[in-house]
């Protein structure tokens, strides 16, 4: 989980910022990628207070990554995103773990993306696997985020 030969990039959203920008906006993420462009970590922050950290691309199990995260950014929740697996000719699967500021388990996604990196469904469950909800994401020809779609388990929009 080391930064090294990782190259950061601040943002607020999905806009690339400089270091002051960020601070005078209070909410911003600094991505960490790799020499392939990939992003591998993500930091998020509220008024220069790291709340939490997505690790991307891991191995399972996941329990060694949480306890190496514990030790090293105490009452930091943190995310754990595995390795992505192809599914289809355009498209990836893959896990997302939250763990909460004591390393306990809270909500489990599985996940499709396109080969872009954009998300096109994430359906959530709780630690003990009951459903929680199905999202939809859709996005505008420059990709840009325009909505997301969360449904019950009878399919129902919860909200958009």
């Amino acid at each position: 989980m080391s930064n090294l030969a990782l190259r950061p990039e601040i943002r607020i959203d999905s806009r690339t910022v400089a270091a002051a920008q960020a601070a005078e906006a209070g909410t911003y993420s600094i991505h960490w990628f790799d020499q392939r462009d990939r992003a591998k970590r993500i930091e998020h922050y509220v008024d220069l207070t790291l709340l939490k950290i997505d690790y991307i691309d891991l191995l399972v199990p996941l329990q060694g990554h949480v306890n190496e995260h514990l030790l090293a950014h105490p009452q930091v929740a943190c995310e754990c995103r595995t390795l992505r697996q192809k599914i289809a000719e355009n498209s990836y699967k893959f896990d997302i773990n939250r763990f909460d500021t004591a390393g306990k388990l809270t909500t489990r996604s599985a996940c499709i993306e396109d080969t872009q990196g954009l998300r096109i469904t994430e359906t959530t469950f709780t630690a003990d696997g009951v459903f929680v909800v199905r999202s939809n994401y859709h996005y505008a020809p420059n990709m840009t985020l325009v909505s997301v779609q969360h449904y019950d388990s009878f399919g129902n929009v919860v909200s958009s």
